[in-house]
């Protein structure tokens, strides 16, 4: 048996193996079988294929594969069947010869005279070669001759017949070949001595097989062409050559050289057509075809895999060979270049193994080609992958490979395992890993906690895409992606993928701060580490127990041990600490936010969310994304500016490459500048930090917040003392017309018919899309679901604002109005010309649904839908209508015209150019008059959602709230020069339009009254805080009390506040104001008589003189021009005039000289360093 072998490195055929060797059969029956079949009990299987059976009087020959092949009757039980050229040879048991014709001729019968042994039929004739134990007899019914031949000294045993020769063989080993045509023995050949047993013949060779050896001779020279010490069981000859089934083998000679040898133990062979044979082996069947490709696919094979080349275009045995080629893939597959396998290569379980065993470790881009395989047969695959990287990732070092298997497992599994997480965090600053990590965070917390605890680089950020973010932040990772942003600006700027970031994180902040739990540590700010043993500087610490968590509160050690007080969250007072069995949060890193609360405060710190317009020192990069972020930046080198062109990092460090062409290196230490821009996350975001504040506001002043970084700018943001606030402001080229929002997104039209459309109003400087189409001042603009209208002079278009394309427009033959919302998806749409008609439009279906005709005549200003009816103004008038007609029709009596108009409760309201303001409430049908604040014309109005108070825009551009129940101005604010446009209101927000520019104010009626009582809790926390609101009271907490007192709420909080700040005599000063001289007056004097005495009794700043030590005397203060001491001028000059008489006391009694220095720090001095500070002498 041959095999093929892996030895040293190669692969080889040969007939030796050993047992540790992994060997492949060059030829196993599987891949010659062209047909298996099973015949029954009492069958007979005869050349060429045909099993026969007999039964019930009736032979019957089928092949193999069923299909009949004839049917004869007969009363007599036959055997020895032969068929030749479409007739059926038998003989039965009394020796009569049956031959019986396809063709359904009449059977035939032969007497045989004896009963034979043995016998055959010469091919293509009747001639039938019969023998018995002593003669050997030829019958031939054409002729009718019955002849017998003479040659044989023993016992014939076996024959065969050719087309022009018959070969016989006996018991003593002579082979006889006779001619057919003369019946002449013209070879008598002695074989040996042992008993023929089979003779196999074709027109040229005949073989003979014996007990031990099997031979061939040429017929016609009767020459001997080899010999085989075989035991063989059955010899056959194909047109391939002579087939020997011995060993439980078969083998293929081909001139005594072996060819082919295949595993199979046949007990007899029949030939059939050209190089197919049949084995039979008990009642199993198999048809073998040894083809000349089996003989030569080996070779080829072993050339294919010395130098493998692609495409596929070979027909071998497919078993054999992908077995030879998974046993020899290290061989052959690291030196192909074209790689395109067959498919049939990965059906192949052997063979598919070995290429992804090899390909795994060292080249895995070959994956590509067996893609199209089921999802469960590749996910061995895939945990192989999984496992390898477990095993590069081990020592940390970057290699490609590794970033191969990673780039091609990470979108289609994922990675879980702790080693390969930390390596790809470790080395996030690699261009290739920023995808792969940007796909790894959807699912994978695992990762995330590695960030956490990690500190993190500048690019760290970029490795985390917005949408993803907001998933994560929301997952309570708020303070590891402030970390992240944080180092990221130490180096760069902000990328709209940041900004949404931060957008993300202020809005999860906001919606997630709870007055209970604001103050807990975060998930990923630390972790929990057991505590045996308190000490007083854990008071404040977060800890838990089995059953709840809470802070510590007091550590009291004594000899009898340590007493520990804290305050669970469930619980309102703090109690002692039973459980032994303790953890306490331990924060990765002390030094940031930790909590919700602290998180709030931190996004609101302008140092670390925004930038000014500055240079300075050039940070190098650490990695390559740093590289790449670097790339076009400006900088400055001996004070010439240049752009940077190339920018790498490697292990020998960073280098640029200017525009110029010049290269520098980290290493040179040149000094280099860098060119920084103006930006800030808070300018950008004021739409969410407004409300943020407000709640941060509300929190602080129901709860003591535990806080110990000191946010005191930030906190001091949160309490404004003005109900409106200017927030921010855009400038625009253009005119605003008209805007809408849905809490979704946020439109804008303007003037020049251009719509822009927002995300929100935090990017309100980025417009995501705009619509184009009209070609005048747009109008009117409304939010429907997903579809958006917009009115110009003459045209009325419905956008889809999911897909930003126009859906439907339409223009008028007179002049469009207005559009004013109706019900679900329908609007009023307004049109005058010759007549004023409203037609009711259906948004969804695009169509007029209803029309009304208006009173003409009059100049219409605006309408409004109040109630269940719509309004149209004029100057003189007011008409409401419905859909069945007009209902009412109100007069005007306004003076002047009509410069503005809103809708109110019941009614509307609106200003005339004579300065005043008016209300028509529709159920009285009055109209009532005010002067406006100062007489001055109001140009816009708004009412203010939820509220009774309207929001009034003059022409001087003052914004005024004015309560329509009361009737009185509660508040107003400057917010520009010019005259106020439009106001449009949304939620506590309003946008203010005037001469090219869009203000976005905040309005909250009671914000004094929440800052007051805001920042008098905060006072009570700790005195650390206390201070921090003294030194804040002249910018922060002045201006909060005062409008609380001057509105008349929260008296007892202000005064409160005012009584706590005011209590040291040096505070004092910054509350002797006039203003606030005059509140308290106005004020119960039981209330404020504290503090009116405490601000009448101050008169200046005292100075605690170190020579004197008395704070009341009244004296003027001079100071040391050498150190800066001061001290009261009398006692300063006296001791200029005593310090002479004490030297000269010194040197009398002890020999020592006293020179004149400061009593404070005893520097030297001279009298003429003495100086008046005039500052506080003036004060």
């Amino acid at each position: 048996m041959e095999y093929f072998v892996r030895r040293a490195g190669h692969t080889m055929r040969t007939r030796v193996k050993y047992d540790e060797e992994k060997t492949v059969p060059v030829t196993t029956l599987k891949d010659c079988l062209a047909y298996q079949a099973r015949m029954d009990i009492g069958d007979r299987f005869v050349k060429p294929g045909i099993i026969i059976t007999q039964t019930n009087g009736n032979v019957s020959g089928k092949r193999p594969s069923g299909t009949p092949v004839f049917s004869f009757k007969t009363n007599c039980t036959l055997e020895k069947f032969i068929v030749d050229k479409n007739r059926l040879f038998a003989l039965d048991r009394l020796g009569k010869a049956h031959i019986f014709h396809f063709n359904g001729t009449t059977p035939e019968v032969h007497d045989m005279h004896r009963h034979p042994l043995g016998w055959t039929v010469v091919p293509n004739t009747r001639m039938m070669v019969t023998w018995n134990v002593l003669t050997l007899r030829i019958a031939d019914p054409d002729t009718q001759k019955d002849l017998y031949l003479k040659g044989h000294q023993a016992r014939v045993t076996t024959a065969a017949s050719a087309s022009a020769t018959v070969a016989t063989g006996d018991a003593a080993g002579t082979l006889c070949i006779w001619y057919v045509a003369s019946w002449n023995r013209f070879h008598n050949i002695k074989t040996g001595s042992e008993c023929i047993d089979e003779v196999v013949m074709n027109d040229d060779l005949v073989a003979v097989r014996t007990r031990n050896k099997v031979y061939q001779y040429d017929i016609t020279t009767g020459k001997k062409a080899f010999d085989l010490d075989v035991v063989a069981r059955s010899i056959e000859y194909t047109h391939r050559g002579l087939v020997v089934a011995h060993d439980g083998m078969l083998e293929l000679f081909v001139a005594q050289k072996s060819s082919i040898t295949v595993m199979h133990d046949a007990s007899r062979l029949l030939s059939t057509v050209h190089t197919r044979f049949w084995c039979i082996k008990d009642r199993h069947l198999v048809e073998v075809d040894l083809t000349s490709s089996l003989q030569q696919w080996p070779e080829e094979c072993l050339r294919w895999i010395h130098q493998p080349k692609f495409p596929w275009t070979y027909n071998w045995p497919t078993h054999r060979y992908m077995d030879v080629l998974a046993i020899s893939v290290d061989e052959w597959l690291p030196k192909v270049d074209v790689w395109d396998p067959p498919r049939s290569w990965f059906r192949h379980i052997e063979l598919k193994k070995a290429i992804w065993t090899w390909a795994v470790s060292h080249n895995v881009s070959l994956a590509p080609q067996w893609m199209f395989l089921p999802t469960a047969t590749l996910k061995p695959w895939f945990q192989m992958c999984l496992d390898e990287l477990v095993i590069k990732t081990e020592s940390f070092a970057f290699q490609s490979q590794t970033v191969q298997l990673l780039e091609h497992v990470y979108r289609r599994k994922r990675i879980r395992d702790d080693t390969v997480l930390k390596w790809c965090w470790f080395h996030h600053g690699k261009m290739r890993l920023r995808p792969i990590l940007l796909r790894m965070w959807d699912t994978n917390v695992k990762l995330l906690d590695i960030v956490a605890s990690d500190p993190c680089s500048p690019t760290a950020i970029l490795c985390f895409h917005p949408d993803t973010s907001k998933v994560l932040i929301e997952t309570g990772y708020v303070c590891t992606f402030m970390r992240l942003m944080h180092s990221y600006h130490s180096r760069f700027e902000p990328t709209n993928r940041l900004r949404r970031i931060y957008q993300h994180m202020t809005n999860f902040v906001f919606s997630a701060m709870e007055e209970d739990t604001c103050d807990v540590p975060m998930p990923d700010t630390g972790h929990w580490k057991p505590v045996n043993r308190f000490m007083p500087t854990d008071v404040g610490k977060y800890i838990k127990t089995r059953d709840s968590s809470g802070f510590v509160t007091k550590v009291v050690h004594s000899p009898e041990g340590q007493t520990v007080q804290w305050q669970p969250i469930t619980r309102l007072k703090p109690c002692e600490l039973v459980n032994k069995d303790v953890h306490m949060w331990t924060y990765h890193f002390p030094n940031e936010p930790h909590t919700m609360f602290e998180c709030a405060l931190a996004l609101m710190n302008p140092e670390k969310w925004s930038c000014v317009s500055d240079v300075v020192p050039f940070e190098w990069f650490e990695s390559e994304v740093g590289a790449f972020q670097t790339l076009g930046s400006r900088i400055r080198i001996f004070e010439k500016n240049i752009r940077i062109l190339n920018a790498k990092w490697d292990d020998t460090g960073a280098s640029i490459v200017t525009l110029n062409g010049g290269q520098i290196r980290e290493s040179e230490q040149l000094p280099i500048m860098r060119e920084t821009h103006e930006w800030s996350y808070l300018a950008d975001s004021t739409y969410d930090l407004a409300p943020m504040k407000l709640k941060l506001c509300s929190i602080v002043s129901k709860k003591h917040v535990r806080l110990d970084t000191d946010y005191t700018s930030e906190l001091m943001a949160c309490c404004p003392s003005e109900s409106i606030v200017i927030e921010h402001k855009w400038d625009m080229n253009i005119a605003v017309t008209a805007a809408t929002s849905d809490m979704k997104t946020f439109v804008i039209g303007l003037k020049s018919g251009t719509i822009y459309e927002f995300d929100c109003v935090s990017s309100f400087s980025f417009p995501v899309r705009s619509f184009v189409q009209h070609q005048t001042a747009v109008l009117s603009l409304h939010l429907y679901e997903d579809r958006l209208l917009s009115l110009s002079d003459e045209t009325l278009c419905i956008w889809c604002v999911k897909r930003g394309i126009l859906l439907f427009s339409t223009t008028s033959q007179e002049h469009f109005m207005t559009a004013i919302p109706y019900v679900a998806m329908q609007f009023w749409v307004i049109e005058h010309g010759d007549c004023v008609r409203a037609t009711i439009w259906d948004v969804e279906d695009e169509i007029p649904v209803r029309q009304v005709l208006l009173p003409r005549g009059e100049r219409y200003i605006d309408a409004f839908h109040v109630d269940s009816l719509s309004v149209l103004v004029s100057n003189s008038s007011a008409v409401l209508w419905s859909e069945e007609g007009i209902e009412h029709q109100y007069e005007l009596d306004v003076e002047g015209t009509v410069t503005c108009l809103c809708e109110t409760l019941g009614g509307i309201a609106g200003g005339s150019s004579d300065g005043s303001i008016f209300i028509l409430d529709f159920e009285t049908r009055k109209v009532m008059h005010w002067n406006s604040l100062g007489g001055i014309v109001c140009t816009a109005m708004a009412k203010l959602d939820g509220t009774d108070c309207l929001l009034i825009g003059d022409a001087i551009g003052r914004l005024t709230l004015w309560n329509t129940k009361t009737h009185e101005f509660e508040h107003a604010t400057a917010v520009s020069s010019s005259p106020i446009e439009h106001i449009f209101v949304e939620s506590i927000f309003a946008f203010l339009v005037h001469a090219h520019h869009i203000k976005l104010v905040s309005i909250v009626q009671e914000r004094a009254s929440l800052s007051c009582h805001c920042l008098h809790n905060v006072m009570t926390w700790s005195p650390p805080w206390k201070r921090r609101i003294l030194n804040a009271v002249s910018t922060s907490v002045k201006p909060v009390v005062k409008e609380c007192l001057r509105q008349k709420k929260t008296l007892a909080i202000a005064l409160d506040i005012i009584e706590e700040c005011s209590e040291e005599y040096s505070a004092r000063a910054q509350w002797c104001d006039d203003d606030l001289v005059e509140i308290l007056l106005d004020m119960p004097m039981a209330s404020s008589k504290l503090i009116l005495k405490r601000l009448v009794a101050f008169k200046g700043p005292r100075i605690d003189c170190p020579i004197c030590g008395d704070d009341e005397t009244k004296d003027t203060v001079s100071y040391l021009s050498t150190c800066h001491h001061r001290f009261h001028t009398g006692c300063i000059a006296e001791h200029i005039i005593k310090t002479p008489e004490y030297h000269e006391q010194m040197q009398y009694e002890y020999a020592l000289s006293v020179e004149l220095k400061c009593p404070t720090c005893r520097a030297p001095f001279e009298s003429h360093n003495v100086k008046l500070d005039n500052i506080l002498n003036c004060t």
